[in-house]
């Protein structure tokens, strides 16, 4: 399955850095490297310029915590042109945005569900896809403006994962995620 994403990742991100779109600037489209939901939790991100400050965002990465992968694909619109140093922006992704360990439960001896004797039969990870709206900034530094940092606040605005309805229908637990998360990261512009 790794290999398969990393195949998928190289094609997407190879043409794109091969035949981006060039500018007055040089600077339009980027790859990055960090940690977050644009980033598919911890992995890569390219944003590709679309029309003036507007940009289309594909992040493909990993979850720590098991052998699944994660990914993000949406937009974000920049207030500044990439001549600034830094760049206020604000993001609307569809992808991986709650990743929770489940426990999964089993009937105790009395055979009853909600009793005293059931026990976690086993537990696992797994991903939740939905929409994510995010602010932040991106600051290139130097004067080439080729390196940078991603800073980002993301708020979770829908997600698959109903807590309420795993635990009433299938009898598995897990903690309530948070609504809101951050992003950082390493940025290259192409």
């Amino acid at each position: 399955m790794k290999r398969i994403c990393l195949i998928v990742l190289l094609t997407i991100f190879i043409p794109a850095t091969l035949f981006a779109e060039g500018s007055d600037t040089d600077r339009i489209n980027s790859v990055g490297l960090g940690y977050g939901i644009q980033y598919g939790i911890a992995g890569l991100n390219v944003d590709l310029h679309l029309v003036q400050n507007l940009y289309v965002s594909m992040g493909l990465g990993t979850i720590m915590v098991s052998e699944d992968f994660a990914y993000n694909l949406g937009f974000k619109y920049y207030f500044l042109s990439p001549d600034s140093a830094i760049r206020p922006r604000v993001s609307l992704f569809f992808g991986s945005n709650d990743i929770v360990e489940v426990d999964i439960m089993a009937r105790g001896e009395d055979g009853e569900w909600g009793t005293a004797d059931d026990f976690v039969d086993e537990s696992e990870w797994r991903r939740y896809p939905g929409w994510t709206i995010g602010a932040g900034l991106q600051w290139m530094l130097g004067e080439s403006k080729r390196h940078g940092l991603d800073l980002d606040v993301y708020y979770i605005a829908w997600s698959t994962l109903d807590v309420d309805e795993m635990e009433t229908k299938d009898h598995e637990f897990t903690d309530e995620p948070a609504d809101v998360g951050f992003a950082i990261g390493y940025r290259f512009a192409l």
